[in-house]
């Protein structure tokens, strides 16, 4: 379990009984990385006005906020992003939101940044390839596993389902995780287009001929 460095802050601005039965399903347990908690416990996690402001404004459940904390990042190319603390580039630095993220076992092992408006995902240690991966070998009872477009879409429907973030790491897990569903056409198209695999160039080779 991760203990956030203002977490009493927030006991006492909502209250220790209703802050722990909203946030103990969200909470992290088992297998965790020192490094990726140390970091999560050094930003400012978010007080409840602010979860109830983000909540109304983009109709997000605010148990899928439960865990947000807030931190200066720098982004950077291919779904990465920096803190500022280690960045050569703090200039570029922005303000994100940012969350743990877990794998496809349930694990701790990576974090990811949102930008403020929830445009924009990257992540820090690039040991995930989605948001979500925890939901794939969770139960479903012959539901589909729904594949979002997008950061705010996946908090929108209270996290059920993935986002995908990085691409060629992630169409092995989603090829074997099917059916997969999506919430239109146009995405379904693109989705399917993106995990289809070109079969490798075949040679034959030809037979040695005796002098």
């Amino acid at each position: 379990m991760i203990k956030w460095e203002n977490e009493g802050d927030v006991r006492a601005s909502h209250g220790a009984d209703s802050f722990s039965q909203e946030a103990a399903s969200v909470r992290l347990s088992g297998s965790e990385s020192g490094e990726i908690a140390t970091e999560l416990r050094q930003c400012r996690r978010l007080q409840c006005a602010e979860i109830d402001e983000l909540a109304t404004r983009y109709a997000i459940p605010r148990i899928a906020l439960a865990d947000f904390a807030v931190t200066h990042v720098v982004f950077l190319d291919d779904n990465w992003f920096e803190f500022e603390k280690y960045s050569r580039a703090p200039a570029e630095c922005a303000m994100a939101y940012v969350i743990p993220c877990l794998d496809h076992l349930g694990d701790l092992k990576d974090i990811a940044a949102l930008s403020l408006d929830f445009d924009k995902v990257a992540l820090w240690t690039r040991r995930v390839s989605m948001l979500g991966a925890e939901n794939f070998f969770a139960p479903r009872i012959a539901r589909p596993l729904t594949v979002h477009s997008t950061p705010l879409e996946w908090l929108q429907a209270n996290r059920d389902g993935v986002v995908i973030i990085d691409l060629p790491r992630a169409r092995g897990l989603l090829q074997s995780a099917g059916p997969l569903a999506v919430a239109n056409a146009e995405f379904g198209l693109k989705l399917r287009n993106e995990l289809t695999v070109a079969p490798p160039e075949i040679l034959v080779i030809a037979p040695e001929v005796e002098p």
